[in-house]
């Protein structure tokens, strides 16, 4: 009997055992459920925040709208002053249309046509998105000195110089003695540097201080005359492909920083997003994200130098910063293929200069005259780091010097001979014929 109950209990303890270890079994296998689990939720979670558009919200609001607003300044400058390769045939028929006498107006309100796309931003943050009409109104109802202030500062860049020239501190011949740097490049782009009494800017500059009101008269009637004859037709059937430009650009703007917006825009600027700073190419010229109230931008077919403006809110203080982008893929005609306009050369001298005078950007150029390379090869080649390349590819690119193409998982560079070859003819241009218009024999 005794021996029957031993037997018993041992075998209900084998069993109680038995039990314990499958239980504990069990529980192990649900723990190695639970985090199997658990790691898989994290590994989805991780993949769908990167496949998932995210938004960056580090840079300043960011608007597009299509406008005449600054198209048409940009236009009046094209038909005065023909680039080969953008829009030859809209410049034949726009210069067909336009009467000899409003050449002649041209010419004695400023015979350099750089000073059109200046004049853009007589009216500030005025009408970004509006119609020809209300830019117009705009322009008519502007208190001239307000009108004399904004011309000055925007060729300046410096409100200081502005308000001493307004208030007869400054000549301006005494203004331009001090330049230096960026600021000596940008003036000497815009014809002001080295000052010459008899030049087209400073006799401008000069009716600007001593009689706005002829300068803002004598503009409205030159841009009702070539909205009338030329742009009001040219408006009409520009904008749908404008409206196309600003959609593509916009859908951009969620998941991506304000550089890889700049550089899907090709703009001729540097964007910092660490720093949280745009600076001009010309000029040197620098505003903090934290200063900015938004950055505008409006797709343009003229405004082929990627010039941009900066217009501050005097009750923020805080700025607007407008970027009339680019598009070299909008055809005015169907008989000339896009393809032109984004092969066209686009010869800036400064811009080539100031890039070719630095020696290492100059070797660089010469070893991608021989053979398309890539910047890790010509790091090598260099002895200097990727980063220095990096920097110095960033100013050849912005002098038009040269084309990249990915290839292979790298971005092979390329000298853009014809910028070169046309280089003399542009300089030369410049030097000695920057105060004639372009013929008005039809």
């Amino acid at each position: 009997m005794q021996f029957k109950t031993l037997k018993t209990t041992l075998q209900l303890r084998a069993r109680q055992r038995a039990r314990s270890t499958l239980d504990n079994r069990f529980v192990q296998w649900i723990s190695q459920q639970f985090h199997l689990t658990l790691l898989s939720s994290i590994y989805i979670i991780l993949v769908m925040s990167y496949a998932i558009p995210r938004t960056r919200t580090s840079h300043p609001p960011v608007t597009v709208a299509v406008s005449p607003r600054f198209e048409m300044f940009h236009a009046l400058r094209l038909v005065l002053e023909p680039v080969e390769g953008i829009h030859d045939q809209w410049c034949r028929e726009a210069r067909s249309n336009l009467s000899r006498s409003f050449f002649d107006r041209v010419k004695r309100f400023c015979s350099n046509p750089v000073i059109w796309p200046n004049l853009a931003d007589a009216i500030e943050r005025s009408a970004l998105d509006g119609s020809f009409f209300e830019v117009l109104k705009a322009q008519a109802e502007l208190d001239l000195d307000r009108l004399q202030y904004v011309l000055l500062e925007s060729a300046f860049h410096d409100g200081d110089t502005a308000r001493n020239l307004m208030t007869g501190k400054l000549t301006l011949a005494n203004s331009l003695k001090n330049v230096s740097g960026g600021q000596k490049d940008w003036l000497s782009f815009f014809g002001l540097y080295p000052y010459d009494s008899g030049s087209p800017m400073v006799l401008f500059f000069e009716r600007v201080l001593n009689n706005p009101e002829q300068i803002r008269d004598e503009l409205l009637r030159l841009l009702n005359e070539f909205w009338d004859r030329v742009f009001d037709d040219t408006w009409a059937d520009l904008a749908p492909a404008l409206e196309r430009a600003a959609a593509t650009l916009e859908r951009s703007i969620p998941t991506s920083s304000l550089s890889e917006i700049a550089t899907r825009a090709l703009l001729r600027i540097q964007v910092d997003d660490k720093a949280r700073t745009i600076t001009s190419v010309l000029g040197d010229y620098s505003v903090s994200f934290d200063d900015l109230e938004r950055v505008h931008f409006t797709p343009s077919a003229f405004n082929y130098n990627r010039l941009w403006a900066v217009y501050e809110n005097g009750e923020t203080g805080l700025s607007t910063v407008v970027f009339p982008f680019f598009d070299p893929e909008i055809a005015l005609s169907e008989n000339e293929p896009r393809s032109r306009y984004a092969a066209a050369v686009i010869v800036e001298p400064l811009l080539i200069f100031k890039a070719l005078g630095d020696s290492t950007r100059f070797a660089m150029i010469k070893i991608l005259a021989e053979e398309p390379t890539t910047s890790v090869d010509l790091a090598k080649r260099l002895n200097v780091t990727k980063a220095t390349v990096s920097h110095h590819v960033q100013k050849l690119r912005m002098a038009g010097l040269i084309t990249e193409e990915w290839n292979n998982g790298s971005v092979t560079l390329t000298v853009r001979r014809e910028v070169i070859e046309a280089l003399s003819h542009r300089t030369i241009d410049l030097l000695f014929d920057n105060t004639k218009l372009p013929s008005t024999e039809f």
